[in-house]
């Protein structure tokens, strides 16, 4: 197994991407088979937020058992840290389970709040890191994170619901490569009709 990456000082989140991204970028081109991501909105209803939580733990259980062993969060607010933080928890069970945090720019969580900022610093010391730049924001930095994800996986969860959304262009860019998706949306509709049935 490669090398583990897990970041283990805040300051290694702002490491050049050419000193780490190479490593991890050849254990996912290798490994690309057993890789899944993560894409979603960032805002969640609270009314979902359980029902979203059960089904993801559901789904990534259900994957590892299917061979997928390395999961991919774009560390963003809403699903992307509530993904990583289920992945966190199945990986309790199944240790060799590896989730990595992409980090697509080096300030990512400057205008967030306290506790949105706290809780990201806290999944990235639990987590493996793939910083993809060590400068701060720029504009489109943020898709070519969800690029990265996609063009090193063979499925994705998604959490989609809303046209005109980073989403949005992440499960069309998957769809065009070829990445297949489950929309987690979907299947709590399907939850909530067997429920009112």
């Amino acid at each position: 197994m490669q090398e583990s990456l897990t970041v283990t000082d805040h300051k290694a989140i702002s490491a050049p991407a050419s000193s780490v991204a190479p490593a991890l970028s050849q254990m996912l081109i290798q490994e690309k088979d057993h890789v899944c991501f993560f894409t979603g909105h960032r805002t969640i209803p609270q009314g979902e937020l359980l029902s979203l939580r059960e089904v993801l733990l559901q789904q990534i259980e259900a994957l590892y058992y299917q061979g997928y062993t390395v999961f991919l969060s774009g560390g963003a607010r809403g699903f992307d840290l509530l993904a990583a933080s289920a992945a966190l928890l199945v990986r309790r069970h199944h240790p060799e389970i590896r989730v990595i945090m992409v980090i697509p720019c080096q300030d990512q969580d400057l205008n967030w709040s306290r506790s949105d900022s706290a809780f990201y610093r806290e999944l990235l010391l639990r987590c493996e890191t793939c910083p993809l730049s060590d400068e701060p924001y720029r504009r489109g930095c943020m898709q070519k994170r969800n690029r990265f994800m996609v063009d090193h996986a063979s499925l994705g969860i998604a959490y989609h619901k809303h046209a005109r959304s980073g989403t949005e262009m992440t499960v069309r860019y998957a769809e065009k490569k070829g990445v297949s998706i489950i929309n987690l949306r979907t299947l709590l509709e399907k939850k909530q009709t067997q429920t009112s049935e």
